[in-house]
């Protein structure tokens, strides 16, 4: 059966030269933003009361709107229309659901909890300056990937919005373009309409699978596509000696940007590569024509293009020094999710039955399409990433093969979508065919009505749905204190917080050191919301698993206990330390002492992290070196 969907009609091809690709995913880039800040802007000027269901209707006319418009234009076939569209509507169906979700809050899925906490740290640190330092530590260059912080935090300063409040903005907004780019890229390898349905797909999946962590998404959202591109680069290199510059290119351009947003997908990238240039090679050689010079030429172009990127983050952190031992325990997290392998196949969802349907279609298509092909590939890169990384404990580390989960549900997907294309165009085709019998053209078109009922019923049952992947999460966002104490501030659930809020506290210290910087001081505290509000630097971060290497976690933790101990010699300890000790000490006030929950790891064991209590004597805080203040049930010290 030939292909349906790889083979491009002039008039597109006629456009992408009129329209580089560069240009079209830049105007994906403004179009979608501009769609998502400027819905989410409005949306917040609206008043829904709380608890209310109001917020529900305004998403699902929303989603009713958007998939009549891609319906009708699928059906229009217009091409400039169906670009146009595929720039606005996921991204406008994507900004929907997650503003209906987060409704009455101005924090992200699951406010300062778990990793959001680090993550808007980093942002609030990226917003206060635009030099490339780690999330918590000072005199560090970054280990965790910066790229998607450093943009976010250059734009909330550009905006004049607080860091902490731009990581909802930020996060919808890169949800949003994620799918617009997406259409782009699937436009290069299927026609325009196909690619507008892919678009959605991927819209949807990542509202399912990955909303949680949207600066990864950005990258999974477009593997996709770039897998078949890539398949198709290589084949033209190796088998007809073509060089194409501008994708070898772009192959190199998205490696060194996945090695700086998030690492783990450079690496899944460069597995992808070297599985696809095995599969041409093979095929090519039994045709005894293996170009090797122009392989080598584009292999170098790719370099090149991935260098500037790589260098600007893993060049300083490699030069780094480290005064404490260094300790990595980010690799060895092992949650349940990264123990067994996923099977998104048996899920009884919409998604689901499209993966189901993208995993026959792959095996019956993968021989003979190119597209097929591509995406056959990344599904077996990531389960031999999987696969990896069950071997890894072996030698106390995992591979966070987890994390790619949304990639294969996507990849799966996205087949799925592809392979009912197929079945229509087949069923369309046999009706035309005079051989068969009138009825056929009939039974065609009731079974075209049918996938598209069943489609348009997907799209709601999903968006629907997304409310109850994680309901805990939306709940924890709704209920995080601002800065100012307020939990949901401006609606019929607005209520203070008991303690201290962060700007008691940070005003507390600023009384106490003169009014410095918050970004000038060291904080040892387990108040870890000051620091996603407030841009001081940490002696400690939140946990292990997102401590610098060189920032010796283990090594700072006995620091930690040996200044409890110190008693009167805390303030000559502290003089005595490797690395900047802390200005600033915010503890817990109990009948045994002041005291800070040290992090304590215990990777690969379940949970990661405990908390262990480190006592602090407050007489070792002499009024002669340090100045202090009782905040509520919190004790702030700073050294004089």
């Amino acid at each position: 059966m030939p292909s349906t969907h790889t083979t491009r009609t002039t008039a597109t091809s006629r456009a992408d030269r009129r329209l580089p690709v560069v240009a079209q995913l830049a105007g994906a880039v403004i179009v979608a933003a501009a769609v998502s800040a400027g819905y989410q802007a409005a949306y917040r000027r609206l008043h829904f009361p709380l608890p209310s269901e109001v917020p529900t209707v305004v998403a699902s006319l929303v989603t009713i709107a958007v998939t009549a418009c891609i319906a009708g234009v699928v059906l229009a076939r217009r091409r400039r229309l169906i670009a146009a569209c595929g720039w606005v509507l996921p991204a406008l169906l994507s900004t929907a659901i997650q503003s209906w979700l987060l409704t009455g809050t101005k924090f992200y899925m699951n406010g300062l909890g778990g990793d959001q906490q680090f993550r808007t740290a980093f942002l609030t640190r990226m917003t206060d300056s635009p030099a490339l330092a780690d999330a918590v530590y000072a005199d560090l260059p970054p280990y965790y990937s910066p790229a998607w912080f450093w943009v976010g935090g250059r734009l909330a300063d550009a905006t004049g919005i607080p860091g902490w409040e731009f990581y909802k903005i930020w996060s919808i907004l890169t949800l949003a373009v994620a799918a617009a780019l997406a259409h782009v890229l699937w436009s290069r390898v299927v026609r325009p309409s196909t690619a507008l349905i892919l678009a959605l797909v991927t819209a949807l999946v990542g509202l399912q699978t990955d909303a949680y962590s949207p600066y990864s998404w950005i990258l999974v959202a477009l593997a996709p596509p770039l897998a078949v591109l890539a398949l198709r680069t290589t084949r033209r290199l190796l088998r007809d000696g073509r060089l194409d510059v501008g994708a070898c290119a772009g192959i190199g351009v998205y490696v060194g940007l996945a090695s700086i947003t998030h690492a783990l997908y450079a690496g899944a990238a460069a597995l992808f590569l070297v599985a696809a240039v095995a599969t041409v090679a093979l095929r090519a050689r039994t045709r005894a024509r293996t170009h090797l010079s122009p392989f080598l030429r584009g292999a170098g172009i790719a370099v090149v293009s991935a260098l500037p990127f790589v260098a600007v983050v893993w060049i300083p952190y490699l030069l780094a020094s480290s005064p404490l031992d260094p300790d990595s325990t980010a690799a060895k997290f092992l949650p349940e999710i990264g123990a067994r392998i996923p099977t998104p196949v048996f899920d009884a969802t919409p998604i689901g039955v499209l993966c189901a349907v993208g995993l026959g279609w792959l095996i019956v298509r993968a021989r003979r399409d190119v597209v097929a092909k591509g995406l056959a590939i990344a599904v077996g890169t990531a389960f031999f990433w999987y696969a990896l990384s069950f071997l890894a404990p072996l030698v106390s580390t995992t591979l966070l093969a987890f994390r790619l989960e949304p990639l294969l549900v996507l990849v799966l997907a996205s087949a799925g979508a592809l392979g009912i294309r197929d079945a229509a165009a087949l069923a369309r085709r046999r009706a035309r065919d005079p051989g068969l019998r009138s009825r056929a053209a009939e039974r065609a078109r009731v079974v075209t009505a049918v996938v598209a009922a069943f489609a348009v019923l997907a799209t709601l049952h999903v968006a629907y749905q997304v409310r109850y992947v994680h309901p805990d999460w939306d709940q924890a966002a709704l209920n995080t204190p601002g800065p100012d104490g307020v939990i949901a501030e401006g609606t019929e659930l607005q209520r203070i917080a008991g303690g201290p809020s962060a700007d008691e506290i940070r005003d507390a210290i600023a009384a106490l050191s003169g009014g410095q910087d918050p970004s000038d001081l060291v904080a040892l505290t387990d108040v870890h919301s000051l620091l996603a509000f407030y841009p001081y630097r940490g002696f400690q971060t939140v946990t292990s698993a997102y401590a610098n290497p060189k920032a010796g976690f283990a090594a700072r933790n006995a620091l930690i206990r040996d200044w409890a101990k110190a008693g009167d010699g805390l303030a000559a300890a502290l003089d005595a330390s490797p690395v900047r000790a802390p200005d600033v000490f915010v503890l817990s006030r109990t009948p045994q002492g002041w005291v800070y929950s040290l992090s304590v790891s215990r990777l690969p064991r379940e949970p990661g992290d405990v908390g262990e209590p480190v006592v602090f004597a407050p007489s070792s805080f002499d009024p002669e070196h340090f100045a202090v203040q009782e905040v509520g049930h919190l004790a702030v010290a700073v050294r004089r």
